[in-house]
């Protein structure tokens, strides 16, 4: 009865054994039919996956109005341009700065920059040498009487250049700065037609508009429309680097 009862006990203890044994088997077997490093390759690809380049910065639009100061007109497109976050750049007669000092301030103090447009706007090709530098100093006296700063830059009247003036300009190391989109604002077109050619403007362009020398009601209107279009497809803009 003893090695009956012995012999029952071990038989079951064996086949417990067996059976603990089979189950660990079977979760080896199921391990390894998962690919040793799938785990691994996952979380590795993730990791060293490339980061999306960063985009280039964004060339700005340069704005810059001539013939001013004209003071309740330059004075409204100051306040357009402040409202929609804008610096431009101002070509200022050195004859209206010396007459309007305060306005001349205003812009400088709203950190636009300060060009030179000469004396009293005169056709510098059909000057002398000395009268070109005459024009150029003087105006830029006129600029200086109202900022406390000579201007850096400057642009000649109706965009009119030659190799004498690029000489005087070199010799008062002052930059020319011409454009690359002129709006003809001058000729007094319709408000549409100025936001159109305004909006036409790509990054890295010199725009050309006036707030001075006539009615300057529409380009001041065109402007207040769409700056914020502008800037909602991305536009952005800064004064001409080489005028500050």
């Amino acid at each position: 009865m003893k090695l009956r009862h012995y012999l029952r006990l071990s038989t079951i203890a064996v086949v417990a054994c067996a059976s603990a044994l089979g189950g660990t088997v079977g979760a080896q077997s199921a391990l390894a039919a998962v690919p040793p490093d799938a785990a691994a390759s996952s979380t590795t690809a993730q990791t060293v996956a490339p980061a999306p380049a960063p985009r280039a910065p964004r060339a700005p639009i340069y704005l810059t109005f001539d013939d001013g100061p004209f003071p309740a007109q330059t004075k409204r497109l100051l306040k357009v341009l402040e409202r929609n976050g804008v610096q431009a750049t101002f070509f200022v007669l050195g004859q209206l700065a010396a007459q309007h000092p305060e306005v001349v301030q205003m812009e400088k103090a709203a950190g636009h920059a300060i060009g030179n447009h000469t004396w009293d706007h005169r056709d510098l090709t059909r000057l002398s040498t000395s009268g070109i530098r005459r024009e150029v100093v003087r105006g830029g006296r006129g600029i200086r009487s109202a900022t406390g700063v000579t201007p850096r830059c400057m642009r000649p009247p109706y965009g009119a250049t030659n190799a004498s003036v690029r000489s005087v300009n070199r010799a008062l190391h002052v930059k020319q700065v011409l454009w690359d989109v002129d709006t003809n604002d001058w000729r007094l077109p319709s408000t549409n037609t100025l936001v159109r050619r305004l909006m036409s403007a790509r990054p890295g362009d010199v725009v050309l508009m006036h707030d001075g020398g006539g009615n300057r009601s529409r380009s001041i209107a065109a402007v207040a429309r769409a700056l914020p279009r502008m800037i909602k497809r991305g536009d952005q803009f800064a004064p001409v680097q080489a005028c500050l």
